[in-house]
């Protein structure tokens, strides 16, 4: 019949024996999981208000040239935000860049395109379809963000 030699214990009064320890740090004093959040609430609290009072400031409408470019420009960086998925899904793109990355721009994208589309429409709702687009943009914008926290 085999055994298993026993495994034999170190002694403890040989200290040669025993592993050296590493030298400790103290532990960082760790922020709020929600300071973060916050900070980014307050800050797209600040720049909804922000853009609410330049639309306000009556330079243009939604109509006229700056209004009208205002409004593409939203409207292309709300397209430019499906080239995150494409990235992770296309085979071809996953070579260009970290994820990280493309989510973070995905992200910025995704509250600048909202964001512009507001001010193009100087937070006024002139029609039953204009109306039925934004609220949707908003509602998606908003899960977008509340969404990103919810782990």
């Amino acid at each position: 019949m085999y055994c298993m030699p026993s495994r034999r214990e170190p002694d403890p009064m040989n200290t040669a024996a025993l592993p050296a320890k590493a030298p400790t740090r103290p532990e960082p004093r760790s922020r709020s999981p929600w300071a973060g959040d916050l900070l980014l609430y307050a800050l797209l609290g600040a720049m909804v208000f922000g853009a609410w009072r330049f639309s306000r400031l009556g330079w243009f409408t939604a109509g006229d040239r700056t209004g009208y470019w205002l409004g593409v420009a939203g409207g292309v960086a709300m397209l430019l935000l499906f080239s995150y998925p494409l990235r992770k899904y296309v085979r071809v793109l996953h070579r260009w860049g970290q994820v990280k990355w493309w989510f973070w721009v995905h992200m910025a994208l995704g509250i600048t395109g909202p964001l512009l589309i507001l001010v193009h429409s100087t937070f006024r709702v002139g029609s039953l379809n204009a109306a039925v687009a934004l609220y949707s943009m908003l509602i998606v914008a908003l899960s977008g963000i509340v969404g990103r926290f919810i782990k």
